[in-house]
């Protein structure tokens, strides 16, 4: 699926994807995309929930920096 973040930029991710991406205040993180939430109209976010090796985290898209597709599935 494609995912915007920080703006205008894309990438293609899939559930169960290895991902690394990095926020806004330049700390680098990766993880299992576990889900992509579209809430409803007035707030037109997108939220990411990734499996981290502290647990589940939920973060804004705006708040992404950079994102990538680690080579590899995070889930057989």
């Amino acid at each position: 699926m494609l995912i915007q973040y920080h703006g205008r930029n894309e990438t293609h991710a899939d559930i169960g994807d290895y991902v690394q991406y990095q926020t806004v205040d330049g700390h680098f993180h990766e993880g299992i995309l576990l889900k992509v939430e579209h809430p409803a109209f007035p707030h037109n976010l997108t939220y990411l929930s990734l499996l981290e090796g502290g647990g589940m985290k939920r973060i804004n898209t705006t708040l992404i920096f950079r994102f990538e597709r680690m080579t590899g599935r995070g889930v057989a």
